[in-house]
């Protein structure tokens, strides 16, 4: 998938928000739905994350990591981190409320 090579290049980084950042700028660019862009950076923090360990995942463990990185996904979190004019673009598309999409897509 593209998201691999951004979650291999930000591995190290204690923060998700750049990985978020070229996740987006990525997906953007042949997703615009919200629900893409959400599973690409969903499956970018699974990778980041297992490559973060040394260890062996337990069973169900690789989901409690990803649960604990959803606040990373909250669009009042991440809104900044769009490029302004694809999001300008976003917000006549979906009638000036991209962000509350965003968040049902999140909730689903």
């Amino acid at each position: 998938m593209r998201v691999l090579p951004h979650a291999v290049v930000r591995a190290a980084d204690p923060s998700p928000d750049q990985l978020i950042r070229d996740v987006l700028l990525n997906g953007i660019l042949t997703h615009g739905h919200p629900r893409a862009l959400i599973g690409a950076i969903v499956h970018a923090l699974a990778i980041k994350s297992t490559l973060q360990r040394r260890e062996t995942l337990g069973y169900g463990e690789l989901v409690e990591c990803l649960r604990l990185d959803v606040d990373a996904l909250w669009f009042r979190r991440i809104g900044s981190l769009f490029d302004s004019g694809w999001r300008a673009a976003a917000e006549v598309n979906w009638n000036g409320r991209f962000d509350r999409v965003w968040m049902t897509q999140l909730s689903k």
